[in-house]
């Protein structure tokens, strides 16, 4: 699966920076062996890693007295369960020490239901590692079961383990493993691989280097970079549709129950989005993380269609943080979205995945609310969305949540602010009053210590058998249409508080995006906190209360420390014994920010993370 993925690109990653290790600079050129069906695509370049991680904050945070303990736990975790060991029968630190410059990890689809993975790693000067870890990898596969064979291409010898079907892989499997001119070589899927090896001295026609999307990706991520990309730390790229296809391939059991994610995204125009990736490097500067990323995306004439539409973001000017943003908010972003379009794009979105394909039943439900005689007789559309205006906002509250026991709780608090048009706040709230009024669901209530009265929604549920009930606001007040997934968090933004723009670490976020680009044709920016969006689920998970994964990091936590099975984080492989209080790591988290600028044919991303300096700390 995907989050699978994502666990392997992140053990590899660790793994190969933080156990030691000399490294040569000799790459292949991965990106001409690779198939044009190669949908996902992590290159690292280890001598520039190597230089790099080690002079962030972050390199300083892992090798810190009151962390190293609990992280060198965590990578062996990680190591040990990781997806390298349960397919190719060796982890990242056994790889190590026969890695010399650079390795790639590829997903590659060979035929439409099929899915297989390749790991390219550069030996020079360690041939006799290699070998050796190539011996022990054939042991362990044996040990499972693996029927061993040789097979013979060109001049090359392949040493191939053969598995049958099991409960966890439906159809038969294979490991395949060779050294060929200081290149190891492993995969799971024999034709692929001879068709690295075919590709090895005849001619680049149908590799990954000549994709137009991947082309054009690294073609915009090096005017942004102003250097090619082989000099990056690590360079990736995802083909998002096709890499869906692998997953459902990898593990079909995932994808059963409910609508099609493939299908329906196909139906709502996601093809369209032909690739994305970029690059990432670590000491750059003042930054301790740089990406330059793109989104290759050509558009039709009239722009994206049905469900993408969600996507149609008009270039702006003012992203400043309106007064109402409180200073400790742990998320900021702001973004301008053609509103009436993104309404009609979600009811395309409806009709496929709740109507099961009935075009025009979003239309129906719309129009119903107008033409009920005994109802709201509302225009949705007249009275409330064209009055919207083209700025959007999302906070994500930084206070740290704790429940009726005084214990940490892993939950976000987040709210959702669209800018009225001029004079028309009054035409808005009357909308919303009239479309909320008769439901016995929603109540209209004060809002304490403000002048105004907000609709609330209160939903019961139940968590760790306790049944609680979650209470969301709904309020249109000082130009803006409001909706908050906790009504505190209404109270805090609408009552007196400073304000994020005259943080000191916001001002300095702001004035890097500036430098690198932000104030041509950008349509969105984002300011983050991680050390506070982070530490509600890490004093949970810290304390042993963490069972909700809803929250962003929960739910990275999730996909490095997937489940058993069965309920509870208690079911996780997950050792917690030695974790540092949450403010040892605090200390090391600066600032990040994000910013999207709109192009002909898609996206250029550009994020950050700034060293933290001490006057932020002392200004918070």
């Amino acid at each position: 699966m995907i989050v699978s993925s994502f666990r392997t690109g992140a053990v590899l990653l660790l793994g190969l920076l933080l156990v030691p290790g000399r490294a040569v600079s000799a790459p292949p050129a991965s990106d001409t062996l690779l198939p044009n069906t190669t949908k996902e695509f992590l290159h690292f370049n280890l001598p520039r890693l190597e230089q790099g991680f080690p002079r962030t904050q972050w390199a300083a945070m892992l090798t810190d007295f009151r962390v190293i303990g609990f992280a060198s736990t965590l990578l062996k975790q990680l190591n040990d369960d990781s997806e390298l060991v349960q397919r190719f029968g060796f982890s990242s630190a056994d790889l190590r020490p026969a890695t010399a410059g650079q390795a790639t990890w590829a997903v590659i689809q060979p035929a439409p239901r099929e899915a297989a993975h390749v790991l390219l790693v550069d030996v020079t000067g360690k041939r006799a590692q290699a070998e050796a870890l190539r011996k022990r990898a054939g042991q362990k596969l044996q040990e499972r079961g693996g029927q061993y064979s040789r097979r013979t291409v060109g001049q090359t010898m392949l040493d191939v383990y053969q598995f049958p079907a099991t409960r966890r892989e439906l159809k038969p499997s294979q490991v395949v493993l060779l050294i060929k001119d200081d290149l190891l070589i492993v995969g799971d899927h024999l034709p692929a691989v001879e068709g690295i090896l075919r590709r090895w001295s005849g001619p680049c026609r149908d590799c990954l280097k000549e994709m137009t999307a991947y082309q054009k990706i690294m073609q915009r991520c090096e005017e942004r970079a102003g250097s090619k990309k082989e000099s990056q730390q690590l360079c990736w790229f995802i083909e998002p549709i096709g890499r869906l296809e692998t997953a459902r391939a990898e593990d079909p059991r995932s994808f059963r129950g409910g609508p099609d994610t493939v299908n329906v995204l196909k139906k709502e125009g996601c093809e369209a989005i032909r690739g994305v990736g970029g690059f990432v490097n670590f000491a750059v500067g003042e930054y301790d993380l740089l990406h330059q990323s793109a989104v290759y995306a050509p558009r039709k004439k009239g722009g994206f269609g049905r469900g993408l539409g969600l996507l149609t973001l008009p270039s702006g000017s003012d992203f400043t943080p309106p007064s109402w943003v409180p200073d400790d908010s742990s998320v900021f972003v702001s973004a301008y979205l053609d509103v009436p379009r993104a309404f009609e794009a979600l009811g395309c979105l409806f009709d496929t995945v709740y109507a099961n394909g009935a075009a025009g039943t979003f239309t129906k439900v719309v129009d119903s609310v107008q033409d009920d005689t005994d109802g709201q007789q509302l225009d949705i559309r007249a009275d409330l969305i064209d009055n919207l205006g083209p700025r959007v906002f999302l906070v994500r509250d930084g206070a740290p949540l704790q429940d009726q026991a005084g214990k940490p709780v892993a939950r976000e608090r987040t709210l959702l602010a669209f800018e009225i048009q001029p004079e028309q706040e009054a035409t808005v709230a009357t909308a919303v009053h009239r479309f909320f009024e008769g439901d016995a669901r929603v109540h209209l209530r004060r809002l304490e210590g403000t002048p105004h009265s907000y609709w609330e929604i209160a939903i019961s549920h139940t968590a760790d058998g306790v049944k609680r009930i979650s209470r969301s606001g709904l309020v249109v007040a000082d130009g803006y249409l409001f909706y908050a997934t906790d009504v505190d968090l209404l109270q805090k933004v609408l009552g007196n508080h400073p304000s994020l723009s005259r943080a000191a670490d916001y001002q300095r976020v702001s004035q890097e995006m500036v430098k690198l680009g932000a104030d041509s044709d950008c349509c969105l920016r984002l300011f983050e906190r991680p050390g506070d969006n982070l530490r509600n689920t890490y004093e949970a998970l810290r304390t042993g209360k963490l069972t909700n994964l809803r929250a962003v990091y929960g739910q990275v936590f999730g996909v490095l420390f997937p489940s058993n099975g069965t309920k509870g984080e208690t079911t996780r492989k997950f050792d917690r014994s030695g974790m540092p209080s949450f403010e040892v790591l605090n200390a090391y988290l600066g600032p990040a920010g994000t910013f999207a600028i709109n192009q002909d044919d898609g996206w250029v991303i550009v994020g950050f993370t700034l060293k933290k300096k001490s006057p932020e700390l002392a200004g918070r």
